[in-house]
């Protein structure tokens, strides 16, 4: 956990070593009451919810705000990504969440650096370094199903979309399938860890898994995600996030090499 004012301070570069771990930046932001009334809406769910368009522009207008207010200041220069043409480029996307509510475990795709602001509420992040996630949890390639596609092509006849241009990973396993009292469900919105939880099939309760780097995200408060780290996350309260991603002159070369493994080609 660091303050924002306190990462600014630091170098680009030193900003950029701190990053290539899981990071909790505060004070970022200064919002208040945002979006009260979605929150709210989603706080009887246990689905999280991602919204990736909105007819009257709400997603635009926060996406707008946030990259002016902070997350891409933390870094400085330009975010890549903007260039990318329409249907490549990865969006940002809102969150919805009631209590309970959780995210697969997953890796993102693209070796992105990836940023989450939660704007209400609080949630558990349970992160695994890159060479301890993927075979201990089964992990499969999955593709991203609203960008990163290339344009149907005359190679693509009969099929319904393009080509990704990248892949991510993803487990069936639920790291916080089952509480461990195995009775009724407990008030889970001051646990901390995932240690209150057994995980769901597919992964031995008795098994020496993968060690897990854990923090506890509060509202105006940002998580950086590391590129390859795998993570699920877990609501603690009805939570309100806006997630994106930053490519840069730091990791640009691990993104167009990603591309380029997944296409299977080489580098020039």
């Amino acid at each position: 956990r660091i303050r924002a004012d306190e990462f600014r301070s630091c170098s680009p570069a030193e900003r950029w070593r701190l990053a290539q771990q899981p990071l909790l930046v505060s004070g970022v932001f200064n919002l208040a009451d945002p979006l009260r009334e979605l929150v709210e809406l989603a706080g009887t769910s246990t689905v999280e919810y991602q919204v990736r368009e909105s007819a009257s522009g709400e997603v635009e207008l926060w996406e707008s705000s946030l990259e002016e207010d902070g997350v891409e200041d933390l870094f400085g220069g330009e975010d890549y990504f903007r260039h990318f043409p329409v249907g490549l480029a990865p969006d940002v996307c809102t969150l919805l969440g009631g209590v309970g509510a959780r995210s697969t475990l997953h890796v993102d795709p693209l070796s992105w650096l990836g940023w989450n602001v939660s704007l209400e509420g609080d949630k558990l992040w349970c992160f695994f370094a890159p060479e301890a996630a993927v075979e201990p949890f089964s992990m499969y390639r999955k593709e991203p199903n609203a960008w990163g596609r290339l344009p149907l092509g005359e190679e693509d006849e009969g099929e319904d979309e393009g080509r990704a241009i990248c892949a991510g990973w993803e487990s069936a396993i639920d790291l916080f399938a089952r509480e461990r009292t195995g009775g009724a469900s407990e008030d889970i919105t001051s646990f901390a860890s995932s240690a209150h939880f057994r995980p769901s099939s597919g992964f031995a309760e008795d098994a020496e898994g993968p060690v897990a780097l854990e923090c506890v995200q509060r509202e105006n408060e940002v998580v950086l995600i590391p590129a390859l780290w795998a993570h699920q996350t877990l609501h603690l309260t009805p939570t309100f996030a806006v997630a994106g991603q930053l490519m840069n002159a730091m990791n640009a070369s691990a993104v167009v090499d990603h591309c380029l493994d997944y296409a299977g080609a080489s580098s020039p």
